[in-house]
């Protein structure tokens, strides 16, 4: 049987980590809004000889244009070296993503976030994605 991974309630800025991760997922239902895509930047420390998953929620994910990313440690670096390697690369000015992620203001960002929702309903409904 797979064991869960643990979570990680709190982490220290000088304890080392086994990665980070910054992923869009779908947030926590919330009355009046439903379900929204969620930016959240994810670290694996060590908790009694296990990785263990912290998670934070960096805001909605149409707020931000930097791609997902991975940020590969393997206990070489704290979670504060990490945070810092993240804003980094967050603040880099986009690349291949141009085209894909609007960026000409928050109206386009809406139509954007539309199609999307549109597109996951109608693959929803094909049964191609669950």
């Amino acid at each position: 049987m797979e064991e869960l991974m643990l979570a990680a309630v709190v982490v220290r800025q000088d304890e080392k980590a086994y990665g980070l991760s910054e992923v869009n997922l779908l947030g926590p239902w919330v009355e009046g809004e439903g379900e929204t895509m969620r930016r959240y930047q994810i670290i694996y420390v060590n908790r009694d000889d296990k990785l263990a998953e912290y998670r934070e929620d960096l805001g909605l994910a149409s707020e931000f244009d930097a791609i997902l990313f991975r940020v590969p440690s393997f206990w070489e670096h704290t979670v504060g070296e990490l945070k810092d390697i993240a804003l980094e690369l967050r603040n880099r000015p986009p690349s291949f993503t141009h085209g894909i992620i609007p960026h000409q203001g928050e109206e386009h960002k809406k139509e954007f976030w539309k199609r999307y929702t549109d597109l996951k309903e109608a693959r929803e409904k094909e049964g191609r994605i669950t």
